[in-house]
């Protein structure tokens, strides 16, 4: 529970500062045509995917910071934001107790082992949302769904 919430607080600080930023931060991608480009490029993917990039990058270091950032940056919705972060936060928090107690002991000596196993982990659940995610709209599309 205590993970999850540290993690949950850090990801909302993070989306803070990128939201308290962002002005200086989009001026600066509108100087040039290919920034602003990437800066729309970002913004398009945080709003179609938002929430299974919200989850995946939980497990990638590095990418969780990059992708809260940029929330706050492009100023996604704030709530669809904690909802999502709150998810990820649990799920991983979940994960990491779960495989420390039942893995621990294999990767105590080998912590590349562990970011080995972690990062396969974030690519097999990022394209089973991904799977999702197309039937969704595929079933959508053909009217099977609201």
């Amino acid at each position: 529970f205590l993970g999850a919430t540290g993690a949950a607080l850090g990801d909302n600080t993070a989306y803070a500062i990128g939201h308290r930023f962002s002005t200086p931060i989009q001026n600066w991608y509108a100087k040039k045509d290919k920034r602003a480009r990437k800066l729309e490029w970002a913004n398009d993917q945080l709003r179609v995917r938002g929430g299974s990039l919200l989850l995946t990058a939980r497990f990638i270091p590095g990418g969780r910071t990059v992708v809260t950032v940029s929330s706050g940056i492009t100023r996604q919705p704030r709530r669809r934001f904690a909802i999502f972060v709150g998810l990820a936060c649990v799920v991983w928090a979940s994960y990491a107790a779960i495989l420390g107690f039942v893995a621990g002991e294999r990767f105590k000596e080998s912590h590349t082992k562990a970011f080995v196993f972690a990062f396969i982990a974030a690519v097999a659940f990022s394209g089973l949302l991904e799977v999702v995610q197309h039937f969704r709209k595929k079933r959508k599309a053909a009217g099977l769904m609201p």
